[in-house]
C-alpha cells in the first residue's frame, strides 16, 4: 500500500508518461503533477477520469485498501500480517536516511561557514598585499631618487 494518494496516483499512471495520461483524462500534464506530489488533491471528477483511464478501483485510489484494480484478489491474512513488519523496515530505513541528511547539510553549512571565513581571509590579505605593493612602489621611488642625488650607494638586487 501506498501512503498518499499522489503516490497512488502514480502507480495508477504506469510507465505511461505524465503527458499521455494527462491528456488521457484531458487535464493538463501541470495539474497531474502537482496531484502526483501531493501539491493538490484532485477533485472528484478527476478521481472518476483517473480510475476510467487507469482501471483502478476507486477504493484502492482514495484509500489504498483493496485490490488495485477491478478484479485482482484482495490480499490475503498472510501478507497483511506481513506488511506491519515490511513498514517498520521502511520507517528505519527512512530514519536513518533522514539521519544521513541531516549529517550531510551540516557539513555542507559547516563547507559554507569555512568558505565564508576563506573568502573573507583572502579579501584581507588582498589587501595586505596590495598596501605592500604601494609601499615597495615608494621605497623604491626613493631609493630611485636617492640615487640620482648621489646620497647613497646603489643598493644590490637581492634577487639577481
Amino acid at each position: 500500500m501506498n501512503s498518499t494518494l499522489g503516490q497512488r496516483i502514480k502507480l495508477a499512471r504506469g510507465k505511461q508518461s505524465q503527458g499521455a495520461f494527462a491528456q488521457a483524462m484531458q487535464i493538463s500534464k501541470g495539474a497531474l503533477g502537482f496531484y502526483e506530489r501531493d501539491i493538490n488533491l484532485p477533485n472528484s471528477e478527476v478521481v472518476l477520469k483517473i480510475c476510467s483511464v487507469s482501471g483502478v478501483n476507486i477504493e484502492w485510489l482514495l484509500t489504498g485498501l483493496g485490490p488495485m484494480r477491478r478484479g485482482e484478489v484482495r490480499v490475503g491474512p498472510h501478507e497483511a500480517a506481513a506488511a506491519p513488519a515490511a513498514w517498520a523496515q521502511e520507517d528505519f530505513r527512512c530514519a536513518r536516511l533522514e539521519e544521513k541528511l541531516d549529517r550531510v547539510e551540516r557539513q555542507r553549512d559547516e563547507l559554507m561557514d569555512e568558505n565564508r571565513r576563506l573568502y573573507a581571509r583572502k579579501d584581507s590579505l588582498m589587501e595586505e598585499i596590495a598596501a605592500l605593493r604601494e609601499r615597495v612602489a615608494r621605497l623604491e621611488a626613493r631609493i630611485g631618487r636617492m640615487e640620482l642625488s648621489g646620497g647613497c650607494e646603489p643598493l644590490p638586487d637581492p634577487l639577481a
